[in-house]
């Protein structure tokens, strides 16, 4: 007369534990990202909000599949009430402005996690450092990070605005869909193919503009 709960056993290594490994290959890393994407419109769909985004809860399995991992403080749309519960240190490095300052949220505070995460998985370091959970609340809510492109020179200007774009403080200035945000990804995946990342970098980059980019983030909701 006991109740169980029985869950589906993921074997492989969180994104946090491959980024300690080495560098993550760069179609490897929009790949994995665009995957997160494809299960987090799924969820935003049904009127689920993650709410912990972080390459920590994304599980990279034998196969190369990025399982999105962690529901735990997963908030219904319907579910008006915020709980602290999993706010930890390593959490606040992925929050948006408005999931710091306690406000209501929707997927828009998800994909500004998923751009610090590709931020983290492209540079190698997180755009937001803190001595204490206040200098990063802080810097979450007023600071603008540094540009990938200023650690990376030889990283396609394209990407570097797609992860500029998602890490807006102002949700309406993001991404409005995990769609979008992975469409955008989904034409540097194709550049890259079509002009080798060694020698066409800068050919890759031309292919896309900043008001392009911007067009797709607030065109889909």
């Amino acid at each position: 007369n006991q109740l169980l709960m029985v869950m589906e056993y993921v074997e492989g290594t969180t994104l946090d534990e491959r980024t300690k490994a080495g560098r993550i290959p760069l179609e490897d890393a929009i790949s994995y990202i665009m995957q997160a994407l494809s299960a987090l419109g799924y969820a935003h769909k049904h009127g689920v909000i993650h709410r912990d985004i972080k390459p920590a809860n994304m599980m990279l399995t034998p196969d190369n599949v990025i399982k999105l991992m962690d529901f735990g403080i997963a908030k219904s749309k319907a579910d008006k009430k915020l709980t602290q519960t999993g706010t930890t240190m390593g959490s606040l490095f992925y929050m948006s402005a408005e999931q710091v300052q306690g406000n209501e949220l929707d997927g828009r505070s998800d994909l500004y996690s998923v751009g610090v995460s590709l931020y983290e998985l492209v540079t190698g370091s997180r755009p937001f450092q803190g001595k204490s959970d206040f200098d990063i609340m802080v810097a979450q809510m007023q600071q603008v990070p540094m540009a990938p492109i200023q650690m990376m020179p030889d990283l396609p200007k394209a990407l570097n605005d797609i992860i500029m774009i998602s890490l807006e403080k102002d949700p309406a200035r993001r991404f409005q869909s995990a769609e979008a945000f992975s469409a955008a990804l989904g034409s540097i995946t194709q550049a890259l193919h079509a002009t080798p990342l060694q020698a066409g970098v800068g050919g890759a980059a031309t292919a896309f503009s900043t008001p392009t980019l911007q067009a797709s983030a607030t065109g889909m909701m």
